[in-house]
């Protein structure tokens, strides 16, 4: 296995989580969406109970309407849903994915309410459809969540007060789904307008772009030195490259760092998009002025040293898509390493071949290493395994979950700094690369995915 990958892999990419408005708190947390050109929701629309799998039908639904050109993808979209609908173990996973999913079609000017299991309760509310007056002593006072500016984009995340009155509202609708906490675009829409171009933030005056997807889409689709006439979701599927063959360390004798497996690489270039939208909102030159991290995947300083020769990170995409291989392919390893063959050894029992246990345990654990760290991810595995028997452990990635939430809930040593923002971490990039594979992938590569889902 490989030496010790500094931590700054992991800092990085935490640093990277809250800029561009990708912030997690629960109850004023930003969005990203497709937009809803729907009317105003009606007290006559169904909104009965819906489980994981209905909500991402629901959405799957309402984004393939948003574009005629994306009807031909409509088949294959369900195929995918469909077996994900008979996957067993992943019910809490996919019930997070749905809540998120949700979240990636929010428009600017709507709030998500959502249930413990991070799945919507009813429909998104519109700011508009909510606007009230009150009684108080002085008279009467208009009840909204906010001001809107030019661009009408609210001047502050919606008031709590003003939350907490629609959520009664859902709440009596949806009496057996507690609500627990409600998600909105405002922050990432105000910061999408302050650091985009003049274009960008024409559109957003405009209505043209109503959606933090449709922001994605903007950034995707724009041209960058060395594109060849790719995208930027094609160019880094097609061109990040993993370790594919067991590499020695120089100087370091008998030390050597793991190939990735194909299944893992296959994995991982279908979530690396997500991850990229969800660190910088693909962004080469976002810049964190807290901790310099910079770029797509907010690499460090130190840690951009130690692939390229120097500390100064790269603005240019296509330099980035070539350190993202090799890095995350040494997180791979440094996670393996960490965890330890013991540990590995009992956990590949709850599964049914190597396959699904990379899969549904590594490629998310490695996702986590790459925003927390892989000494951090790999204590909690550790900790966990020593603490749950193996007949109380959950199936499939739902063990992924239960590991995570285990690391956000101590204070011990490394996992005092696993916070919950880490635990939805991983939901959130897969969420939003299910979004982008609809959009940007071929057939072919879809069919590949559903046999590997």
């Amino acid at each position: 296995m490989g030496k010790e990958i500094a931590t700054s892999i992991g800092v990085a990419a935490v640093a990277g989580l809250a800029y561009y408005g990708a912030e997690t708190s629960k109850g004023e947390v930003n969005g990203e969406a497709a937009a809803d050109k729907s009317e105003p929701h009606s007290e006559g629309i169904d909104e009965s109970p819906k489980t994981a799998e209905e909500s991402i039908k629901d959405l799957v639904r309402r984004f393939l309407q948003e574009d005629a050109e994306q009807q031909q993808l409509r088949y294959v979209f369900n195929e995918i849903l469909s077996a994900e609908e008979g996957s067993h173990g992943h019910e809490d996973f996919n019930a997070a994915i749905s809540g998120y999913a949700a979240f990636a079609a929010l428009r600017k000017d709507e709030v998500l309410f959502l249930n413990k299991k991070n799945e919507p309760v009813g429909e998104p509310r519109r700011f508009v459809d909510f606007v009230d007056t009150k009684p108080n002593f002085t008279g009467a006072y208009k009840y909204s969540p906010g001001d809107e500016d030019k661009t009408g984009i609210l001047t502050e995340v919606p008031t709590r007060e003003w939350r907490q009155y629609v959520q009664a509202q859902l709440q009596a609708q949806h009496p057996n789904q507690e609500i627990t906490h409600d998600l909105n675009t405002v922050h990432f829409f105000r910061e999408a307008y302050k650091l985009g171009d003049s274009q960008l933030q024409q559109k957003i005056a405009s209505g043209e772009i109503v959606s933090r997807n449709q922001v994605y889409e903007y950034r995707i689709q724009q041209s960058f030195p060395g594109a060849n006439g790719q995208n930027r979701v094609e160019y880094l599927q097609n061109n990040v490259t993993f370790r594919s063959e067991v590499e020695e360390i120089p100087g370091v004798p008998g030390a050597e760092k793991v190939a990735v497996p194909p299944v893992v690489q296959a994995q991982l270039r279908r979530l690396l998009p997500g991850l990229f939208a969800q660190e910088s909102g693909f962004r080469e030159d976002a810049v964190n002025d807290t901790t310099n991290a910079t770029g797509s995947g907010q690499f460090m300083p130190g840690t951009w040293e130690r692939y390229t020769g120097t500390d100064k990170v790269s603005t240019n995409y296509v330099d980035q898509v070539e350190v993202l291989g090799p890095m995350i392919s040494d997180v791979y390893d440094r996670v393996l390493d960490k965890i330890g063959e013991d540990v590995l050894a009992k956990l590949r029992s709850l599964f049914e071949n190597e396959e699904a246990f990379l899969e549904s345990l590594i490629v998310p654990a490695t996702i986590s290493g790459f925003h927390t760290g892989p000494d951090r991810i790999a204590e909690a595995v550790r900790r966990y395994t020593d603490s749950v028997q193996i007949a109380d452990m959950p199936a499939g990635k739902d063990l992924f979950l239960a590991i995570a939430k285990y690391g956000s809930l101590s204070n011990e040593g490394l996992l005092s700094g696993f916070k919950e923002e880490s635990q939805e971490y991983v939901t959130q990039v897969y969420a939003i690369a299910s979004v982008l594979a609809e959009q940007y992938q071929q057939p072919d590569d879809q069919a590949s995915q559903l046999a590997q889902n």
